[in-house]
């Protein structure tokens, strides 16, 4: 039995899978979850568990959680901790690296790909030929949190520049929080809010968003750029602002050849989350 976990800044996803067949899966809002507390309770309930994939929202390396800028964490070496009491393998990464597992998979190991995914944050991950670029902390690809532009409010990672505070779920609620408005942090309602705030927030976020697809284009010169996450899932119609933006501001050669799709997946996490026990990092 495996306990496959998508622990993201808004929702905790988990699938129960035997013999290849999902017996249960759930989505309950992350802030409700200590995810020790969870782990020890499923395992207690379901002694045959022998692998558990997490697929995490933060910077994670070796098993060890360095950072989750959206998430409350009680324990950062979840992995040591539970592997000491229960007889079964526990492995966790970033979410990010972990769906483009799943998304390597789909395309095959012979293409270059980008993903950029905004949900609560804002992260991307790159695969050149089959392989993962990770960094010496397995931390490539936090394009959220490079330096972009002075934000009047602080990021959960303690900065106040990051380009997540303009374009991601959670940047979108800090500053509608700041200009005391009353829309709903979707991008849909700020399309519909006439006010001078809302339109401007919206204006930055289309800005913001541009900014960081010509970067990775013009960087990493892939076959695939694939944007996924709950807000380019629910917003399809910035695949034809981001395509047309870095056309005009990435490296032309680079912008001229990049395939623009939206993800396939419901949810590549999940997907990717159980190949994370045959990869075990070595990708």
């Amino acid at each position: 039995m495996k306990l496959l976990i998508d622990f993201g800044g808004t929702h905790f996803r988990y699938q129960l899978i035997h013999n290849n067949a999902i017996i249960k899966k759930e989505t309950l809002p992350s802030d409700t979850i200590s995810i020790v507390d969870f782990l020890e309770q499923q395992l207690t309930q379901h002694p045959k568990i022998t692998f558990v994939g997490i697929a995490f929202g933060g910077q994670v390396n070796d098993g060890i959680i360095l950072s989750a800028p959206n998430i409350a964490i009680d324990k950062l070496d979840i992995k040591s901790y539970i592997e000491s009491k229960y007889d079964v393998t526990l492995e966790i990464d970033n979410d990010l690296k972990v769906a483009a597992l799943a998304e390597m998979a789909h395309i095959g190991k012979d293409e270059s790909l980008i993903l950029l995914y905004m949900g609560t944050g804002l992260g991307s991950a790159f695969v050149e030929k089959g392989k993962l670029i990770r960094g010496k902390n397995n931390l490539a690809g936090e394009i959220g949190h490079i330096p972009y532009k002075e934000a009047p409010f602080q990021c959960g990672c303690g900065k106040y520049d990051c380009l997540e505070l303009y374009c991601s779920g959670s940047g979108i609620q800090k500053w509608i929080e700041y200009h005391g408005l009353r829309t709903e942090p979707t991008l849909q309602a700020l399309q519909n809010d006439q006010n001078e705030a809302a339109q401007q927030i919206l204006e930055n976020f289309h800005h913001g968003v541009i900014f960081a697809t010509s970067m990775l284009v013009t960087l990493f010169d892939p076959d695939h750029l694939i944007l996924g996450g709950g807000v380019f899932m629910k917003n399809p119609y910035l695949k034809d602002i981001i395509q047309k933006g870095f056309l005009n501001h990435a490296l032309a050669k680079s912008a001229d050849t990049t395939k623009v799709t939206i993800s396939t997946y419901e949810n590549a996490n999940l997907m990717g989350a159980q190949f994370l026990e045959k990869h075990k990092g070595n990708i």
